[in-house]
């Protein structure tokens, strides 16, 4: 980064990166399934029409693409970023022009646009390591992370206000114009960051030289050297996310089925309690890695994360009367957990990938929590059916003990880049 400017312009250049990642999630997911749903579509071809989202799960395939693009033709990553996400844009405003979101045409320019999503995030979350100064990670990314959920509301929730009124063909188009005019916006400001000194000189560190011609020897040559810190860290992310994951998929029908609680109480609860919850999540867990280790804000979330599951349990076995101020504060300590715990992962995956291969490295760490949440869902919906609502929060808990247990005896690499561990 330029001496002469200051961590918050970074700051100020993420959220604008962070709002071009989150933007198009929606549109390809939640939103392009509403869509669907107004049409005759039936809900088992709506559910097979799901898989659009697959790109982003597997998007580790093609990331070391990006890096041999850095390396190998010395392509800058904000050219990469520029031309992804500006055909993404065209990709949104084509959708916009199409009549029937059931067509095949259709579909096809939607998983295109989920492939340059997922691009788009590769590069995005590559420039983030690359331009970065370690010593602000923490709080660039709970920015970023803030400005990526408001991104995803605007788009979804919003946007489907939006489509009542307007209709779904004038929300792809505005989007679409929405999505071009932010990343031009960001292409500018980031082409004014540079590599900070540290990770310069960690570039010519982490990788034996005589691999430097070659990209994925560079990857097979990083994987065999850090293999254990590797699997390490891919272990406990799977750990720690689980119990978010695992409750957060059934979290919804429970609060409306089993609380008394009525949709617009629990709609309103979400968007305004529960996104702010996450917003503060975010800026603590970003201050927190800053001035604390990864290893106190694990604990943190997991103690709050417990807290506000025992209170779902106590509904749940109706030791306690599901009012509304417990289900509002059991949903804010949800949320605020989900913030701390968002910025935290992020934040220690970025600290941990090398920026020879960032791109691949981070698609790597990240692809495993989104094949778990594909695996989790179905497995969660089997527990809550087999051994009730209580059963399935106990087994939301179970996972808790073994994170505390991995963060005390275990050491993660501080990047599997071949430096000394040091404890999470």
């Amino acid at each position: 980064m330029q001496p002469n400017r200051p961590h918050f312009y970074a700051i100020f250049v993420f959220c604008i990166l962070g709002f071009v990642s989150g933007l198009p999630y929606a549109l390809v997911t939640s939103t392009f399934q509403a869509w669907l749903s107004m049409s005759s579509i039936s809900v088992q071809s709506l559910g097979w029409l799901g898989l659009v989202t697959m790109p982003y799960a597997l998007k580790p395939l093609w990331a070391f693409g990006i890096d041999w693009l850095r390396h190998q033709r010395r392509v800058p990553l904000s050219y990469c970023y520029i031309v992804v996400a500006c055909a993404l844009a065209v990709v949104f405003y084509l959708i916009a022009r199409c009549q029937n979101p059931s067509h095949w045409q259709t579909i096809a320019l939607v998983v295109t646009a989920a492939v340059l999503s997922a691009t788009t995030d590769i590069c995005v979350d590559a420039m983030r390591i690359c331009f970065v100064d370690k010593a602000y990670q923490g709080l660039v990314t709970s920015w970023f992370v803030i400005c990526y959920r408001v991104a995803f509301v605007l788009s979804g929730g919003l946007g489907l206000v939006f489509a009542k009124f307007y209709g779904w063909h004038a929300l792809y188009s505005i989007m679409a114009v929405t999505l071009l005019l932010s990343c031009i916006a960001g292409y500018i400001g980031v082409s004014r960051l540079l590599v900070p000194a540290a990770n310069e000189s960690q570039q010519g560190q982490s990788l034996p030289s005589k691999h430097a011609h070659n990209t994925l020897k560079q990857l097979l040559t990083w994987f065999q050297t850090a293999r254990s810190q590797v699997l390490s860290l891919l272990v406990f992310l799977f750990l720690f996310k689980f119990h978010g994951i695992f409750l957060g998929s059934l979290l919804q029908v429970f609060l409306l089925r089993e609380t008394g609680m009525t949709l617009a109480f629990i709609g309103l609860a979400q968007k305004t309690v529960g996104m702010l919850a996450t917003f503060l999540g975010g800026i603590v867990g970003g201050l927190l890695s800053r001035y604390y280790s990864h290893a106190f804000g694990v604990r943190l979330t997991v103690l709050l994360q417990g807290l506000a599951t025992l209170i779902l349990l106590s509904i749940a076995m109706g030791a306690v009367s599901p009012t509304q101020g417990i289900v509002a504060m059991a949903m804010y300590m949800e949320s605020f957990c989900l913030g701390i715990s968002t910025t935290f992962v992020t934040v220690l995956i970025t600290r941990r990938c090398d920026v020879r291969l960032a791109a691949t490295q981070y698609a790597l760490f990240t692809a495993i929590i989104d094949w778990e949440r594909t695996l989790v869902s179905p497995i969660s919906a089997w527990v809550q059916s087999s051994y009730g609502w209580p059963g399935y929060f106990m087994v939301s808990l179970m996972m808790m003990p073994f994170v505390w247990l991995f963060v005390s005896r275990h050491a993660v690499s501080t990047a599997v880049t071949q430096s000394n561990p040091v404890a999470i």
